[in-house]
Order: C-alpha cells, then sequence, then structure tokens
C-alpha cells in the first residue's frame, strides 16, 4: 500500500481533490511517461517536430530581442541553444525512443536528455562537462 499524504490548503473550487501529487523541487521537472499504440506513433513525432519548430522560432525571437538589446556577443548564446535543437543526435534519438519504445514526447525527449547528461559525466575537462547544462535547458525548453 501506497503511503498516503493529506494536504490542506485554500481551494479553488468547493469539493475534495483525491489523486496522485508530485513534489517538485526547484529546478526540476516532471513529466508522465505515457505508453503510444502503433496507429498514434506517425502523430507523435509529428508533435515532437511541432515542438522543434515552435522552440525554434521562441529561441529566434529571443535571439532577435538580445541582438537589440545586447548586442551580438550576447545573442550568440541562443546561436548555441539553436545548434544543440538542431543537432541530429539528439532529433533522431528522441523520435528513435519514440518509435521504439512507444512512448510519448515527454518521456522521450526527458529520457534523450539525461542519457546525454549521464555521458557528459566520463568528460574530464570541466569546461566541457558543464556543457549538458545547454543541453539540459535547451530539452526543457523544448519540453
Amino acid at each position: 500500500m501506497e503511503a498516503q499524504n493529506i494536504v490542506r490548503g485554500i481551494p479553488a473550487s468547493p469539493g475534495i481533490a483525491i489523486g496522485k501529487a508530485f513534489v517538485l523541487r526547484e529546478g526540476e521537472f516532471c513529466y508522465v511517461r505515457r505508453t503510444i499504440t502503433k496507429d498514434k506513433l506517425s502523430g507523435e513525432i509529428q508533435r515532437f517536430r511541432q515542438a522543434l519548430a515552435k522552440t525554434r522560432q521562441e529561441m529566434e525571437a529571443s535571439r532577435e530581442q538580445l541582438l537589440r538589446l545586447l548586442g551580438k556577443s550576447h545573442a550568440r548564446l541562443i546561436d548555441v541553444y539553436l545548434l544543440v535543437l538542431e543537432d541530429p543526435l539528439l532529433t533522431k534519438d528522441v523520435e528513435k525512443r519514440i518509435a521504439h519504445e512507444l512512448v510519448n514526447t515527454e518521456a522521450a525527449v526527458w529520457e534523450t536528455m539525461e542519457e546525454v547528461n549521464r555521458a557528459f559525466d566520463g568528460i574530464k575537462d570541466e569546461y566541457y562537462r558543464e556543457r549538458r547544462h545547454d543541453i539540459v535547458d535547451v530539452g526543457k525548453k523544448l519540453l
């Protein structure tokens, strides 16, 4: 039997709510891993591609704003993020995970990011090892 906690607060509407609660620590990301059926596969991959396109548009808009406000050198940070977002290693791995494991986009993106993050643990150079945060930031933005 699962542990049960009762949380009391100020309700937004009358009634009782019973369900799973997620406790998030600052900086954590929460997703629900769902299994999809084969007939939903192409739709799920399309969802991922749409998320990529939307994230790219938002980043390009941010880049233009940074360029206007702070100049070229600060806008280059967004260029790095755009490169990560367009990296075939990332995009193909996510699509492969969706197709082979039949999971939703959120799970595929986050689990791929975690895999990349673990791979960076083996890098001896501190500068390059810290670049994992850029990749994780892009993953969060994508989600």
